[in-house]
């Protein structure tokens, strides 16, 4: 229980599962204990927490003492946070946590946890607990008429009346409650849409409401009356008169058949349009490409239509020819709007609305359906889809867990990353900028994801002095952090890397920005974006160009105020160690004497920078010699602790032919952690006395099997 949060969350949380395991046994005791943990929840202001007690709480709310707990969760949960805080958990590929970061924090390269186990298990921790409460919360559903319960939910324009997790959950209840109900389905459906009015809040309620109403099997009788309500007010919205705007009741509909898979949509609708012959470019902008319309079902339609034939595939085509037309009117310098619809033009308010709901449906269903990317990329329309896959590339990118959209971006990076470059470096520069700072973000995820090659320090250096101007040197800088962090970009030989003096040159200007000018906050991050890439791709083969590099970092770590740059330092250790031993020891031992504590607590910053040297301090260990040993030890005694100790465990397991114990023990007779390095040596010398000295090799299963008598004829088949 008194363990930091980030210790007590982690692996389950042990402190509530011991509690959950004396549950049956103790139930008073345990319940005590669990209330104990809420209130350490509440605390620390920790959703992670909570969640992991939520679901031991549920599974014992029967026991003595336990029942009061569940509601006390509840309440507690809409004040931590909501699990379901996106409102979109239930779309086709909705990504529940984004990762952010500082600019060190993209230098040091995607996350350790880049096989996602650590989002996973949060994101489950999240779900579980988001149905439990919702489980919960519709047991209290009031018994009364659907349109009293709605009425006393919802107010007037769609507002949820209460805490949102609450009536949220409880208003998807009543979606499901009426499932079963024999009549007054549609009346209740033409309340709901009259209680929204004119609010954009319409969007909302039918997403919470109608997905439990109309998912499959739909053979209820109240599911199969939303279900037809619903072909109705498409099929209704799709013949109306030209001129006229869309009743707001398609716009229900199609919010509500959205979060559904794409298949069940189709089955839904299938009745309420009949095939796409016949439907002029006039008919599918009424019915697609208007505000209250059914923009959101145009993508998962067309995903499903397998023939390429279908109205939603000619709808999406000739959104597409719009932004084209718009594409060509922007590069003549005209700021005219191609003529669609009913006489009208396809300008602002109604593009922004209509792109802005494509979109955001496009993102949630590519992941399951790759056709769309790859319709994208045949036609090509960077004002229509470069948005849209930026922002896909982006959620990806923070969440590798998420297979199929991970999967889908894999196998089509090159080509993503070649339309990007040339919309920025192609012979005719494209003319909208919105839409190439988008382009930007989806090269730079591309590459961060590994699913693109990484761009030349040359060609990096041309796009930031050619083709970057001041405004966007903010978005180019993160795009080269992201480019060339740890993980991405590969060590550089001795030698260097071709390009790096270029890139150098480039970033230059930018770090060394006076105060007075207008870009001058961007010189912090030019400076340390510098630094970084000095520290990974300077040459340091020649004894002058060692030299140089060796003082730059100095000069760096000397007048360095945050461990972000002492950190980078790092990767110069590392590369040191093949060339010069003894000055990656000195640069090394002046890093600690930047952040050395001397004995008091040590903050997060400097653990965390730590925790980024294992391999400059597994290098420095079985480069040096016994003297340069015995100078890294000594220059460590007044810490960071955590490296001192990295540092001996590291010399016990790889120098055993050598007193180092010893040795170690009178180096550091002065230091302030001599009691932990006493017992770190200890544990070292135990731990590691049965470590093999060489890499572990595959033992020969069966001795012989490679000898001609032993060959099997049928392999050669």
């Amino acid at each position: 229980m008194g363990l930091p949060v980030q210790e007590a969350t982690s692996h389950g949380n042990h402190a509530v599962r011991l509690v959950t395991a004396m549950a049956s046994a103790e139930p008073d005791w345990a319940a005590a204990r669990m209330a104990e943990s809420l209130d350490l929840a509440e605390h620390h202001r920790s959703a992670r927490w909570l969640w992991q007690c939520i679901a031991p709480i549920s599974a014992h709310c029967r026991l003595s003492g336990w029942e009061a707990l569940i509601e006390r969760a509840a309440v507690l949960a809409e004040k931590l946070g909501n699990p379901d805080r996106i409102r979109r958990q239930n779309r086709p590929a909705a990504f529940v946590r984004k990762a952010g970061g500082a600019f060190g924090a993209v230098l040091a390269g995607p996350s350790r946890e880049a096989d996602g186990e650590s989002y996973e298990s949060e994101e489950h921790e999240q779900q579980e607990a988001h149905v439990l409460l919702a489980a919960h919360w519709a047991e209290t559903l009031a018994d009364a008429p659907p349109v009293t319960v709605f009425d006393e939910l919802v107010g007037v324009g769609g507002v949820f009346s209460g805490p949102q997790m609450r009536i949220r959950a409880r208003v998807a209840a009543l979606g499901a409650r009426l499932r079963t109900a024999e009549s007054g389905v549609p009346a209740f459906l033409d309340h709901a849409v009259a209680r929204c009015g004119v609010s954009d809040q319409i969007d909302d309620v039918a997403e919470t409401l109608l997905p439990e109403l109309l998912r499959s099997p739909g053979d209820e009788p109240g599911a199969r009356s939303a279900r037809h309500w619903c072909a109705r007010q498409l099929k209704k919205m799709s013949e109306r008169a030209p001129g006229t705007r869309p009743h707001r009741a398609a716009r229900f509909a199609a919010s509500g058949l959205h979060p559904l898979p794409a298949a069940e949509i189709r089955e839904v609708v299938k009745d309420a349009w009949d095939g796409g012959a016949g439907w002029r470019p006039e008919r599918l902008d009424r019915a697609f490409l208007v505000r209250d319309s059914a923009t959101r079902l145009l993508a998962p339609m067309a995903a499903t239509d397998t023939t390429g034939r279908g109205r939603e595939s000619k709808a999406l085509r000739r959104w597409r020819a719009l932004e084209q037309e718009r594409t060509r009117q922007l590069s003549r310098g005209a700021n005219d709007w191609p003529p669609y619809g009913d006489g009208g033009i396809w300008g602002k308010p109604e593009r922004n609305a209509v792109n802005s709901i494509l979109h955001a449906s496009l993102r949630d269903h590519a992941p399951a359906h790759p056709d769309l990317v790859a319709h994208a990329l045949d036609e090509k329309v960077a004002l229509a889809d470069i948005p849209w896959l930026a922002k896909l590339v982006g959620q990806a990118a923070d969440h590798p867990h998420v297979d199929i959209a991970h999967t889908l971006l894999m196998r089509h990076g090159p080509e993503l990353a070649d339309w990007c470059a040339r919309l920025w470096t192609g012979q005719h520069a494209f003319p909208d900028d919105e839409t190439k700072k988008a382009a930007l973000r989806l090269w730079s995820g591309l590459v961060w994801m590994r699913a693109a090659e990484r761009p030349s320090l040359t060609a990096q250096a041309d796009l930031l002095t050619e083709y970057l101007n001041p405004t966007r040197w903010r978005s180019g800088l993160e795009v080269l952090a992201r480019w060339n962090a740890h993980g991405v970009s590969e060590l550089a030989g001795p030698a260097g890397e071709d390009g790096w003096g270029r890139l150098d040159a480039a970033l230059a200007p930018i770090a060394k920005l006076s105060t007075g000018h207008p870009q001058a906050g961007r010189a912090p991050t030019a400076a340390a974006l510098r630094f970084h890439c000095l520290c990974r791709f300077a040459p340091i083969g020649e004894t002058a160009q060692r030299a140089h590099t060796i003082e730059t970092a100095t000069e760096a770590v000397r007048a360095a105020d945050t461990t972000t740059v002492i950190s980078t330092t790092g990767f110069l250790v590392e590369r040191l160690c093949l060339v010069d031993p003894s000055a990656a020891v000195t640069l090394t031992t002046l890093v600690a004497a930047r952040t050395a504590q001397q004995g008091k607590h040590e903050n997060h910053h400097v653990r965390s920078m730590v925790h980024r040297w294992p391999h400059p301090l597994r290098h420095l260990v079985r480069a040096t010699d016994y003297a340069d040993l015995e100078r890294l030890v000594r220059g460590l005694s007044g810490g960071p602790e955590r490296m001192l100790l990295n540092v001996l465990d590291l010399a016990v397991a790889l120098r055993r032919q050598e007193p180092v114990r010893d040795d170690a023990l009178r180096w550091l007779a002065d230091s302030p952690y001599l009691a932990q390095v006493t017992m770190q040596l200890r544990n070292s010398a135990v731990r590691h006395r049965r470590t093999p000295l060489t890499d572990p090799a595959w033992p020969e299963v069966l001795p012989g099997a490679g000898r001609a008598e032993h060959a099997d004829a049928a392999l050669g088949r």
